[in-house]
């Protein structure tokens, strides 16, 4: 009888240790796991979330003999990026050697082999030197390569004609010679890219639905498209890639940041979304008088607003060429200039040192304006292009792009 009770406490403690380990096997968090050929010891490397670098660093671990380890657990795949302070010893941040790598976190075993340190993206440039960097052990990474390596072709051509551009058009153009034939080649081939990129995405989209790695293609996806997707075409990607619809992510720290930054952009996106009316606001023109934009708007006619600031040097670099479309194609489309210059002596002085003689308007609350609230304008130079019906059909149509989009509507 002893004997038959220690058995059965036996397998009592048995299959509590077998349950102890099922649990603890699923309940496991991830082990992320780099090494980097050439990393001095002591470099830190920072975790951050990816879609929102202001919130507080998730983890930071330090290189010893070129390898660092992380440890922790994630409710939802989170997709990060590891900044790496690849020069310990130096302190001045305009002097330090910065590297980056993106990646799906999620819990299970992550490991991050690269060649050598020069091989991973610099930060913030985005440049990389030879060599490889792999990324194994994530299910949705493995998804999003799969992605990467179906437009890998196109941005490579897309990145051969962005610099033959620059070479062959916008340099010339800063000094005020236009290569217009040439720039409008180059730009209609960008532009057909474009569309196969497009499409591409929402493609696999389509293909793989309510995943991270569709939710993040659908986020570049809205970013690199200025009033170019109708609210229809909106609405579709992110019912696919989130399976939930557009503003149904309203709690910021209880949700999927991906989800909620995606959400969050589809709605701004479908506000200045292609065919929609265009949006009226407050401003002033040169006289300090308040005005409204309707008020420069020609109906029946298309509609180039330009919003600019005359400390914005890009901004400053495409005067010369609106002031060639102003001469050449003033009787075909109407140029309204927006600045955002909370100084209005640097706005007038900069008006008379360029030229500007077609109208010019001001929201001087700058960022902080209705330029920024109702058209999403974070960053200048930035365009749209308003129809004859009053209504938003392009978006971000910089130098020779606006010539060739001048061509497709006449």
């Amino acid at each position: 009888m002893g004997n038959l009770i220690l058995n059965l406490k036996n397998m009592v403690v048995l299959f509590a240790g077998t349950m102890l380990l099922i649990a603890c096997s699923n309940d496991r968090g991830y082990v992320v796991e780099g090494n980097v050929a050439g990393l001095e010891d002591s470099s830190a490397v920072y975790m951050y979330n990816w879609v929102d670098p202001s919130a507080p660093v998730i983890d930071t671990a330090f290189v010893k003999d070129g390898e660092f380890r992380f440890e922790g657990s994630v409710t939802y795949p989170l997709y990060v990026r590891l900044l790496i302070d690849a020069t310990p010893s130096v302190t001045s941040m305009r002097d330090k050697k910065r590297h980056s790598v993106e990646f799906f976190l999620e819990n299970g075993s992550i490991n991050i082999e690269a060649s050598s340190v020069d091989a991973l993206p610099r930060y913030p440039s985005g440049m990389k030197g030879e060599g490889s960097v792999v990324v194994k052990g994530s299910d949705n990474q493995k998804l999003y390569d799969s992605y990467k390596r179906s437009v890998a072709n196109l941005r490579e051509q897309s990145r051969e004609l962005n610099r033959q551009y620059m070479d062959e058009y916008h340099v010339p153009a800063l000094e005020g010679v236009f290569n217009t034939v040439k720039g409008v080649e180059i730009a209609s081939k960008l532009h057909e890219i474009k569309l196969k990129t497009r499409k591409t995405a929402m493609d696999f989209i389509d293909s793989n639905p309510k995943t991270p790695a569709s939710a993040l293609v659908a986020y570049y996806l809205m970013v690199d498209n200025d009033v170019e997707l109708t609210p229809d075409q909106i609405d579709t990607v992110f019912e696919n890639a989130a399976g939930a619809v557009v503003g149904s992510f309203v709690d910021k720290n209880s949700d999927d940041p991906l989800l909620f930054a995606l959400s969050e952009l589809s709605a701004q996106k479908k506000a200045i979304a292609y065919g929609v009316d265009y949006i009226d606001m407050n401003l002033h023109d040169r006289d300090g008088k308040s005005v409204r934009l309707s008020d420069f708007v020609v109906e029946g006619k298309y509609n180039f607003i330009e919003f600019w600031a005359s400390w914005c040097g890009p901004c400053r670099g495409e005067i010369p060429h609106l002031r060639h479309i102003y001469h050449e194609f003033g009787e075909q489309i109407n140029i309204v200039s927006v600045s955002m210059d909370e100084s209005l002596e640097e706005w007038h002085k900069a008006m008379d040192e360029e030229g500007m003689v077609w109208t010019q308007l001001v929201d001087n609350n700058g960022f902080a304006g209705e330029v920024t609230a109702k058209y999403h304008v974070y960053g200048i130079p930035y365009s749209v292009m308003i129809d004859p019906n009053g209504k938003l059909v392009m978006g971000g149509l910089r130098g020779a792009h606006l010539d060739a989009a001048l061509e497709r509507i006449r």
